[in-house]
């Protein structure tokens, strides 16, 4: 199940091995900060305003830093199931994924395993500061919380009302942002938005390619990116999006965008940049991006961006900024 997490759902895989590169080659550097082995593929990575980060993957795989993602040290979670996404929100963290599982914990504490509400498997999860969250999964799953994670309870959505032919599509990310409103994406170029208790959805975006990753930035700008290089951007809380041309034919698997308009959207066998909120792309070429696949894209504690991927591996794209 080493690819559970990037193919984001079962069937996903050939599609994701396609795309063809059309984006100016340059960019920024790439930098291998550490390497695993074959089959402790990463799939997630998060850090903190403290500086704990937490990178989860395949066969319970944790690795955590305590220096802004500077440093990673393995400490793997005893199960065989894969944390396909994990969540920070001050000092509590959360990891989610095959089977339902869902374990949190504070700072540099034990974890817990909270009883799963589903066997389905979760993708992504979120929360914000207020400690209320959303983890979404396959087939439509939805669960939410209200007490950063340490219990949950299922969202009565259907999502066969809002998808063509009654089709059970999979939810493949979320955010959270920390007014409450929560956005989802996922297959169909679905962007689902709810601005009360996460039991309330309205469909803000459709299209024919499935997206994968969504990221909000605090002044309500947002993107989402999927399948055949799709990036949309949204500059109203996640209300409207307009689709962004990027120049490839790829498949993006993370997002990750800061106030200074520099964007990095990691994919299968392709990265793409941006430093001017999405106007134009470079290609990234540096390091392995475009012999293997990386994602789960975030910002690390020097102000550079790191992504995971393949055989454990954690890498670092541009050098540290000072914005």
């Amino acid at each position: 199940m080493g690819l559970a997490r990037l193919a984001r759902t079962t069937g996903m895989l050939v599609a994701l091995i396609a795309g063809t590169a059309a984006a100016a080659e340059s960019g920024p550097d790439v930098t291998t900060i550490t390497t695993g082995t074959a089959h402790r593929d990463l799939f997630a990575v998060a850090v903190g305003e403290g500086g704990m980060g937490v990178a989860v993957g395949d066969r319970g795989s944790l690795v955590v830093s305590s220096d802004g993602g500077q440093t990673w040290e393995r400490q793997d979670y005893d199960t065989r199931r894969a944390f396909l996404d994990v969540t920070m929100s001050g000092e509590r963290q959360v990891a989610v994924g095959q089977d339902g599982v869902i374990i949190w914990r504070d700072g540099d504490g034990e974890w817990t395993e909270v009883e799963p509400l589903t066997e389905e498997r979760l993708l992504g999860v979120s929360i914000n500061r207020d400690g209320f969250g959303v983890a979404v999964g396959t087939f439509g799953t939805m669960i939410m919380t209200e007490d950063g994670g340490e219990s949950w309870a299922n969202v009565d959505f259907d999502i066969t009302q809002v998808t063509e032919g009654g089709y059970q599509a999979h939810i493949n990310d979320v955010t959270v942002t920390d007014d409450g409103t929560a956005l989802a994406v996922g297959e169909f170029g679905l962007v689902l938005r709810s601005t009360g208790d996460a039991r309330d959805w309205e469909v803000v975006r459709r299209g024919e390619s499935s997206l994968f990753s969504i990221q909000m930035r605090a002044d309500g700008t947002g993107y989402a990116v999927g399948q055949e290089g799709t990036v949309a951007r949204s500059t109203d809380g996640g209300e409207t999006w307009t689709d962004l041309s990027t120049g490839v034919d790829a498949n993006l698997l993370g997002v990750h965008a800061d106030d200074s308009g520099q964007i990095v959207a990691p994919g299968m066998r392709h990265m793409i940049y941006s430093n001017d909120d999405g106007e134009t792309w470079q290609q990234v070429t540096a390091g392995d991006v475009n012999e293997n696949w990386y994602m789960g894209a975030t910002v690390a504690g020097d102000g550079s961006v790191l992504a995971v991927g393949h055989t454990g591996r954690i890498i670092r794209i541009g050098g540290a900024r000072t914005n």
